[in-house]
């Protein structure tokens, strides 16, 4: 290519290499006409004014040519010269930039012709400039794949001689290398393995949800890229190489150039995750009572998440979280109780966190979760939910039931936090606030919110509401599950729901004020109310006669299902009244069930020596846990979630046929919520559903005008 190049600039530069010659000989012919001047200067001067001697005439011959070449050097020749000289130096110019891109470029005559234009200098300087770029970024560009080579050839050479259980991916998943132990425990041949996607060859499930099959790992890779982060991603799991599952650890570390993760390095490691988690092995970053992350780690990402919040300008979460009443738990039940309390915790902690983000154990009581590339709202209501599912867990300990409570403070990271110090700062005296406000709570940091404000405005809804239960500002509104099948005898099923008349008239759903009734405990008062409404309307009120023969369902809250004074008042109202208690029913959430299991039994037995069905609200479970199993419960109600998916979710319908087998052979009947379409009412009716509810089957209305 070179060659060729000097070949063409040679060709296209020889018409101005003879007119050189040609020049040379002009130059000449300027020197020989300057002498034939000066000579025939002298001879006029001589004709003009004869005497002059010889040598005045040939000095004045001399001093006439020198003059005479001079002035044709200077108006003719040098211009030329000029000229000639540019046009080299911009064809060299076009040499270089052909020779570093590699291309035949040609300049154009007409182009070259105006070579002496200020302009087309300048445009050729640019050109050279970006041209001199555009070479530093070709060469950066080699030098970083050179690296990266040289890093993957690295990192093969190490899986050559290792006999851990390794797998090199890329960014996108492949598989790039695999070592022979691995190769032996997926059982497959490292010719296939490698080239091939990372989950169509390692087929992961979640470790602690049965069957296996239904809860695939998806992911694992992106997550660990998208991390953007060294930090290992690390999850139990098991692996799908017989009908149990073998137990895995599976740990997935980013391979990092430049600010840029490239790649993974994959370990499996065969051990029981909670056993594995208390070795001393390579992975001892994990807290060993909690499984968590631990601290040292913890802080490691808070760095790197600053880092690239400050260099790409997105925004991360984080969270701290304290247990409340921990050392009171530890001193009165002992230090396995809040062991157990703390793993509990940091299991449904890690449950409701999910891929979303990762948590830490980062002190006695204290947890934290980092969420990459996060907002604050989404975070906000997972925090709740957190603290919601461990206000409602009844812990166990050496026959002993007790409660825990969690307070959580939130953060963002983003482009202005200068420092691990700065955002640890306010995350903390937000917490402290949190705590201060009497613990179950969730504050962001940095927003302007005091106790006392919030205090009072909690005080306004109690003082609102509890006038109004006990008068006619208090509605029922109601929704019916009918029986799914032609000809099938089973009764109705009308679902109430609470609204609360505001002074204009506005009918008010519990959203708007419950979260203020469960800052203060005031859920089983609620609910006890809510039945005395639900008794004056069913004591013979008009209204109500053309669902004869229906049953009334009521949710109800945690609190209400542990109220020994909830259960007496029930059972005293209803004294002598068992045809009345027969048309009743109460819903408990599954998972309040599942949390309160010793408060669930003792709840249905009592309902059930006055007349009182029970049954599981918003299942998803296909059999309920433990002793709920053996529960004489009338029915299950299934998450519309299920319902709603099923249509396009194999498993998901699945799961309903299951639920509606299981419960069939239980001797309960069985809910499908959310039908919103005739296809899913044919749907469930086809997976054996006794009963439907939803918008197709009948919307919300009001039981009593």
């Amino acid at each position: 290519m070179g060659e060729d190049l000097r070949q063409r600039a040679e060709q296209w530069m020889k018409p101005d290499l003879d007119n050189a010659q040609s020049w040379r000989w002009q130059s000449w012919l300027c020197l020989l006409l300057g002498a034939v001047l000066g000579i025939a200067a002298s001879y006029t001067l001589q004709l003009w004014q004869p005497g002059w001697s010889i040598w005045a005439l040939l000095l004045s011959a001399v001093i006439t040519a020198i003059a005479a070449a001079l002035a044709l050097e200077f108006l003719m020749l040098r211009p030329l010269l000029n000229v000639l000289l540019q046009r080299k130096q911009l064809a060299a110019r076009w040499q270089a930039a052909a020779e570093r891109q590699g291309q035949n470029l040609q300049p154009d005559d007409d182009v070259m012709a105006e070579a002496g234009d200020p302009q087309l200098q300048n445009h050729a300087e640019m050109l050279e400039a970006l041209v001199e770029d555009n070479q530093r970024l070709m060469e950066a560009g080699a030098v970083d794949r050179r690296r990266a080579l040289q890093l993957e050839s690295r990192l093969r050479a190490m899986m050559e001689v290792t006999g851990d259980t390794l797998l090199l991916t890329d960014a996108a998943g492949t598989i790039k290398s695999i070592t022979d132990s691995a190769a032996t425990v997926l059982r497959v041949s490292q010719s296939h393995a490698v080239g091939s996607a990372f989950e169509d060859i390692v087929r992961l499930y979640e470790a602690e949800k049965k069957p296996m099959r239904e809860y695939p790992l998806r992911g694992l890779i992106r997550r660990a890229v998208d991390s953007q982060s060294s930090i290992p991603v690390m999850t139990p799991a098991r692996l799908d190489d017989d009908a149990e599952g073998q137990a895995i650890i599976v740990s997935i570390v980013g391979i990092r150039s430049d600010n840029q993760v490239i790649g993974t390095v994959v370990r499996l490691v065969t051990s029981e995750a909670r056993e594995f988690a208390n070795t001393g092995s390579a992975f001892s970053h994990k807290d060993a009572n909690t499984d968590l992350l631990t601290r040292e780690v913890f802080e490691r990402r808070v760095d790197e998440l600053i880092d690239i919040a400050g260099k790409q300008e997105c925004h991360h979460v984080l969270v701290m979280l304290a247990l409340d009443g921990l050392s009171e738990i530890s001193s009165s039940l002992g230090l396995g109780a809040a062991d157990e309390t703390l793993w509990q915790t940091a299991r449904i902690l890690q449950d409701e966190v999910g891929a979303q983000g990762d948590c830490y154990r980062i002190g006695s009581d204290h947890f934290a979760v980092l969420l990459a590339f996060s907002e604050l709202e989404p975070v906000d209501l997972v925090m709740r939910r957190v603290r919601d599912r461990i206000d409602s867990t009844e812990f166990h300990w050496r026959e002993q039931t007790f409660s825990a409570t969690v307070s959580a403070a939130l953060s963002r990271i983003d482009a202005e936090t200068s420092g691990r110090a700065e955002v640890m700062e306010q995350v903390s005296e937000a917490l402290v606030r949190a705590r201060s406000m009497g613990g179950n709570s969730v504050v962001l940091a940095g927003r302007d919110e005091s106790e006392e404000p919030q205090r009072r405005q909690d005080k306004d809804w109690i003082e609102w509401l509890l006038p109004r239960l006990e008068d006619e500002r208090t509605h029922l509104t109601s929704q019916l599950a009918v029986p799914i099948r032609p000809g099938d005898d089973r009764p109705q099923i009308i679902e109430l729901y609470l609204r609360i008349e505001d002074d204009d008239g506005t009918w008010l759903t519990p959203g708007s004020f419950m979260p203020a009734i469960v800052r203060h405990n005031l859920s089983a008062r609620v609910d006890q109310l809510v039945f005395d409404r639900l008794m004056q309307v069913l004591d013979g009120q008009a209204g109500v006669a053309e669902h004869a023969g229906a049953i009334y369902s009521l949710n109800l809250s945690a609190q209400a299902v542990q109220s020994a004074e909830f259960r007496e008042h029930v059972a005293a109202a209803l004294q002598g009244k068992s045809a009345l208690a027969e048309r009743l029913c109460f819903e408990v959430d599954e998972m309040v069930a599942a949390s309160h299991v010793s408060a669930m039994q003792a709840f249905v037995e009592t309902m059930g020596e006055v007349g009182v069905r029970c049954a599981l609200d918003r299942c998803r479970s296909v059999v309920p846990p433990g002793a709920l199993r053996s529960l004489p419960l009338y029915m299950v109600k299934i998450h519309e979630s299920l319902t709603r998916r099923m249509l396009d979710d194999r498993i998901d319908g699945a799961v309903l046929q299951w639920i509606a087998q299981a419960n069939q052979m239980l001797g309960r009947a069985t809910v499908a919520m959310g039908v919103e379409t005739e296809e899913c009412l044919r749907a469930v009716e086809k997976l054996g559903m006794d009963y439907a509810q939803g918008v197709h089957v009948n919307k919300m209305g009001p039981l009593v005008l």
